[in-house]
C-alpha cells in the first residue's frame, strides 16, 4: 500500500506486524465513514492484500455505529473483525444497520467476525457468500434474517445470539459443508429459527439452543443435514421443534426438544437414498401433537433416543411412511394416546427394543399397517391396551414383547389383522384380556399370560386361529375363551400349558368345530377344566392331562353336539372327568379318567354316545354315570376299576353294554336301573359288592355273554339273564322273582356260598367228583376261554385271591363226601349236564357257546 494511500484514512492505524505479516488495523470513530472509521479500516485491509485484524479503540466500547448503508464486502479474505476487548471474548461495540447487510462477500474465504453486536429495523444483517468464514460470538437483534449463508463453503456460526428477526434467524442457501453451531442462541423469532433450504449438503446444526419461534426451531430442506446437539423450546403458532423435509440422508440427534406447539420432531418426503435417521439420544417432551412424527417417507429409522415424554397425542407416529423402524427408544412414557402409532400406508414398520411407560392409549398401536414386526419392547403400566392391532394383515408380535400390568388389556388383535403372528410374549396382571384376537386369524404361539382379570387369551371369531404352546396361569377370569362363528377351524393346542385360573380353563362358546389337541395340562382350576356351551363339532383329543380342577375336566351343555373327546387324560378332578348334559351324538374314547372325586364319565338327558376304549380308575362315585334320558349309548370295551360303582345306569332306552373290563371297584360293577339296556360280552370281577345289579327294572334288561366273577354278589336283581359265566363270587346268584335265567354257567367259590334265586332255596348243580386237577382254577380258565380275546387276562390279584381260596379249600376235600346233583340245561336242542365241585378242580369247560 503506498504512503499516499494511508494517509488518506488518516484514522486508521497500523499497530504491529505479525511474523506471519498479519496487519492490525484499529477503528477509533463511530463515524459512518472517514479516517478511523470502520468502513476505511475495511478498505484498507482489503487493499493491502495481507491478512488483516481490524480491532475497535477501547474508548469505542459500549458505542454504537450507525451504518449509513452497507459495509464493503470483504473480497479479499483472510479478514478478521473483532468486536470484543480481546480478554474476554464479549461484543463491545454495537453496528446498527438500515435495509443493507453488514457484510456481502464474495470469492475470497476465511474471513473472521468476531463480538460485533447487530441491531436492524429491517432487512438482513449479515449475508455471506464466500468459504471458510467463521462468525462468532456475535450479537443480532431485530431485522427480517441475522444471517444468510448463499453459496457458502465451510462456513461457521458459533456462540452467536440472534434474535427479534421477522423471517428466520438464520437460512442456508445453496451451500455446502457449512456448521452452524455450536452455541448460537436463537430465541424471539417470528418465523423459523434456523433454515437449510434447498441445494445445501453437508449442513450441520450442532449445539445451538433454539426457542420461542413461530415456525419450526430447525428446519432443513436438505438432504444430508446433520441436526444434533440442539435444545429447541416453546415454539408458538403451532410449529414443530425441528423438521425435516428432504429426500434423504438426514440425522437427527442428540437434541432435547420441550414445549413445542405442534410435534417435537416431523421427518417427511424422505423417498430416496440413504434413509434418514432420528436418533440417538433425542429426549422430546411436552410436544402440542406428536412426539415424533414420520410422514410420506420410506426407511427412516427412529433409534436409540432418550426419552418421549408427555406428547399430547402420540409419542412415536409413523403414516404413509414405508419400512419406518422404531427400534431402543428408552423412555417412550406419559403420551396422551399411544407410544407409538403406525398408521395407514405404513408397511413394515419394526417396533423392537423399546420401553413405553404409562401411555394413555396404547403402547403400542397398529392400524392399517401390514407386515409389522413389534418384537422385545417392554410396555409398562398402560392405562388402555398395551398393543392393538387393526387392519394390518401379517404382522408379528413378538417375540419377548414385556406386558407387565396394563389396566386394559395386554395385546389385541382386531379385524383385518389375518395370518398375524403373536410369539413369545409375556403379559401379566392384565386389568382386561391378556391376548385378544377379535375377527382375525392368528398365530398365538409360546406366549406366557399370568394373573390377568377377564381372561388370559381370547377368541371371538379369529376363524382359522390357532393357540400352542402358551402358558395361561392365574386369571381371575376364564384361562382361554374362544366364542362367536368363524369360517375356518380355531384350535387350541399342542402344547398350552394351562393352570391355575379362577374360572375355567377353557370355555368355548358358541364355537363350534373348535379344536382342543395336545395340550400339556389345563389344571388346577376354580371351575371346569374345560366348559363347552352351544359349540358342536368340537375335538377335545390328546389332551395330556385335564386334572385337579374343582368341577370337572371337560364340561359340555346344550347345543354342544357330536364332540369329539379322545385320548386325554382326565385326573382327580372334584366331579367328573367328563360331564355331558343335554347333548347327543359325541365320541369319547381311548382317554384315561383316573382319580376324578366322583364320577368318570357322567351322561345326562345325553343321546347316541359311543363311550369307547377308555380307562377309569379310581373314582369316587361311578367310573361312568347314566343319568335317566341318556338314551341309545354304546358302552364298549372300557375298563373300569378301583370306582365306588363301576358302570351306573339309571331310566335309560337303547343302551349298549359290552366288552368291558369292570374290576376292582368297591361297590357294584354294573350297575342298571329301569332301563332297556343290554348287558354283553363283559368281564367283572373283583367288585366289592355285586358284578351286576338290576334291583329295579325289567326283563328288558339283558345280561347276556358275560364273565362274572370273584364279586361279593355275582348277579343281583331281575333280567334276561342269558349264556353267562358265574363263579367265584360269594354268592353267584341272587334273583328276584321274574328273573329269566338261561343258558349260564352258575357255579360256587370254592368253600364259598351256594348260589340263590330270590332269598329262597339255592340253585345246586349238579356235583359230581371231578377227576383231579393241579390248582389253575378252573373257572379262571374258563373265564379266560369264553371271554373276549381282549378281555381274556384276569388281573394278577384276582387270580391270587382265587388260588388262596382254593387252597383253602383242597386242605378239607379229603374228609368231604361228594354228593352228585344235576340240573338240566338246553342248548339248541341239546341236552347236558352241568358238573360242579367243591375242591379245586373243575370240568374242563365246553368250547362253543351254550352251557357245559
Amino acid at each position: 500500500m503506498s504512503s499516499s494511500l494511508r494517509a488518506a484514512v488518516g484514522a486508521v492505524f497500523l499497530l504491529a506486524a505479525s511474523a506471519s505479516a498479519q496487519i492490525v488495523y484499529q477503528v477509533s470513530t463511530v463515524a459512518d465513514s472517514g479516517a478511523g472509521s470502520l468502513r476505511s479500516a475495511i478498505l484498507a485491509a482489503e487493499a493491502d492484500g495481507q491478512p488483516s485484524v481490524i480491532r475497535f479503540a477501547p474508548a469505542l466500547h459500549g458505542q454504537t455505529i450507525q451504518l449509513l448503508s452497507s459495509l464493503p464486502s470483504l473480497n479479499a479474505g483472510f479478514t478478521t473483525i473483532d468486536g470484543t476487548d480481546g480478554v474476554s471474548g464479549t461484543p463491545r461495540i454495537t453496528l446498527a444497520i438500515g435495509t443493507a447487510p453488514v457484510a456481502y462477500s464474495t470469492g475470497a474465504g476465511g474471513n473472521t467476525l468476531r463480538g460485533l453486536l447487530f441491531t436492524a429495523s429491517s432487512g438482513d444483517v449479515l449475508v455471506i457468500r464466500d468459504g471458510g468464514t467463521v462468525i462468532e460470538d456475535c450479537v443480532s437483534t431485530g431485522g427480517s434474517k441475522s444471517m444468510i449463508l448463499d453459496r457458502a463453503q465451510a462456513t461457521t456460526v458459533r456462540r452467536c445470539s440472534l434474535s427479534g428477526t421477522s423471517q428466520m434467524a438464520v437460512l442456508v442457501l445453496s451451500s455446502t459443508s457449512c456448521t452452524i453451531g455450536p452455541g448460537n442462541l436463537v430465541q424471539g423469532i417470528a418465523s423459523t429459527g434456523i433454515v437449510v433450504d434447498i441445494g445445501c449438503s453437508g449442513i450441520e446444526v450442532l449445539g445451538n439452543s433454539v426457542s420461542q419461534t413461530a415456525g419450526p426451531g430447525i428446519y432443513t430442506r436438505s438432504p444430508s443435514t446433520r441436526i444434533d446437539g440442539n435444545t429447541v423450546q416453546d415454539t408458538t403458532a403451532g410449529n414443530v421443534g425441528i423438521r425435516v423435509d428432504a429426500t434423504y440422508g438426514c440425522t437427527v440427534s442428540a437434541n432435547t426438544v420441550r414445549r413445542t406447539a405442534n410435534d417435537g420432531i416431523l421427518i417427511s418426503s424422505a423417498t430416496a437414498g440413504a434413509a434418514h435417521r432420528v436418533g440417538p439420544q433425542n429426549s422430546i417432551e411436552d410436544a402440542g401433537a406428536m412426539g415424533i412424527r414420520i410422514s410420506s417417507s420410506s426407511g427412516v429409522s427412529v433409534e436409540d433416543n432418550a426419552g418421549i415424554k408427555r406428547s399430547a397425542q402420540h409419542g412415536i407416529y409413523v403414516g404413509g411412511s414405508s419400512d419406518v423402524s422404531v427400534r431402543r427408544n428408552l423412555a417412550v412414557e406419559a403420551n396422551a394416546q399411544d407410544g407409538v402409532h403406525i398408521s395407514a400406508g405404513s408397511p413394515r414398520a419394526a417396533v423392537e427394543g423399546n420401553v413405553l411407560r404409562a401411555n394413555l392409549r396404547n403402547a403400542v398401536r397398529l392400524e392399517s399397517a401390514s407386515d409389522a414386526v413389534v418384537a422385545r419392547n417392554q410396555l409398562d403400566a398402560c392405562p388402555g391396551t398395551a398393543l392393538y392391532a387393526v387392519f394390518s394383515p401379517r404382522i408379528v408380535l413378538g417375540p419377548l414383547n414385556t406386558i407387565p400390568s396394563p389396566l386394559g388389556g395386554g395385546l389385541v388383535i382386531d379385524a383385518g389383522c389375518d395370518d398375524a403372528r403373536v410369539e413369545r410374549n409375556s403379559v401379566t396382571s392384565a386389568g382386561g384380556v391378556g391376548i385378544a384376537i377379535l375377527a382375525a386369524r392368528a398365530m398365538v404361539d409360546e406366549n406366557t399370560v399370568d394373573g390377568c382379570s377377564i381372561f388370559g387369551i381370547s377368541v371371538q371369531g379369529g376363524g382359522g386361529s390357532t393357540l400352542q404352546r402358551n402358558q395361561v396361569l392365574r386369571t381371575i377370569g376364564d384361562g382361554i375363551s374362544v366364542s362367536g362363528a368363524a369360517t375356518a377351524v380355531r384350535t387350541i393346542g399342542p402344547l398350552n400349558r394351562i393352570e391355575d385360573n379362577r374360572g375355567y380353563g377353557v370355555r368355548l362358546s358358541s364355537a363350534g368345530g373348535t379344536r382342543v389337541i395336545g395340550n400339556l395340562s389345563i389344571a388346577r382350576h376354580s371351575q371346569s377344566g374345560l366348559l363347552i356351551l352351544g359349540s358342536a363339532g368340537c375335538i377335545i383329543e390328546d389332551n395330556l392331562d385335564i386334572a385337579e380342577n374343582q368341577r370337572d375336566g371337560v364340561q359340555a351343555s346344550s347345543g354342544s353336539h357330536t364332540l369329539s373327546i379322545r385320548r386325554n387324560v382326565l385326573r382327580s378332578n372334584g366331579l367328573a372327568g367328563v360331564n355331558l348334559d343335554f347333548t347327543d351324538g359325541h365320541v369319547v374314547e381311548a382317554n384315561r379318567f383316573l382319580q376324578n372325586r366322583n364320577v368318570g364319565l357322567d351322561l345326562r338327558d345325553t343321546n347316541a354316545v359311543q363311550v369307547l376304549r377308555n380307562e377309569f380308575d379310581g373314582t369316587g362315585s361311578a367310573g361312568i354315570m347314566v343319568h335317566a334320558g341318556s338314551d341309545g349309548l354304546r358302552i364298549l370295551e372300557n375298563s373300569v376299576r378301583g370306582c365306588a360303582t363301576g358302570i351306573l345306569e339309571a331310566e335309560t332306552s337303547g343302551n349298549e353294554i359290552a366288552r368291558n373290563r369292570v374290576f376292582e371297584n368297591s361297590g357294584i360293577g354294573i350297575c342298571a336301573g329301569i332301563s332297556d339296556v343290554w348287558i354283553h360280552d363283559n368281564l367283572i370281577y373283583d367288585n366289592g359288592l355285586a358284578g351286576v345289579e338290576n334291583r329295579i327294572g325289567n326283563n328288558a334288561v339283558r345280561i347276556v355273554n358275560n364273565t362274572v366273577a370273584f364279586n361279593a354278589l355275582g348277579i343281583c336283581g331281575v333280567g334276561s339273564i342269558w349264556n353267562n359265566i358265574v363263579h367265584g363270587n360269594g354268592v353267584d346268584l341272587f334273583l328276584d322273582a321274574g328273573a329269566d335265567v338261561r343258558y349260564c354257567d352258575i357255579g360256587q367259590d370254592p368253600g364259598g356260598s351256594s348260589a340263590s334265586k330270590g332269598t329262597s332255596r339255592p340253585i345246586r348243580s349238579s356235583v359230581r367228583r371231578a377227576r383231579p386237577a393241579t390248582c389253575g382254577c378252573a373257572w379262571v380258565r374258563l373265564a379266560r376261554r369264553r371271554a373276549a380275546p381282549h378281555l381274556r387276562e384276569v388281573s394278577r390279584r384276582s387270580t391270587s385271591k382265587a388260588r388262596r381260596a382254593c387252597s383253602a379249600a383242597a386242605s378239607t376235600s379229603g374228609r368231604m363226601s361228594s354228593r352228585r346233583a344235576s340240573m338240566p340245561c338246553h342248548h339248541g336242542s341239546r341236552r347236558r349236564m352241568v358238573a360242579r365241585s367243591r375242591c379245586a378242580s373243575a370240568p374242563a369247560p365246553r368250547t362253543r357257546g351254550g352251557c357245559i
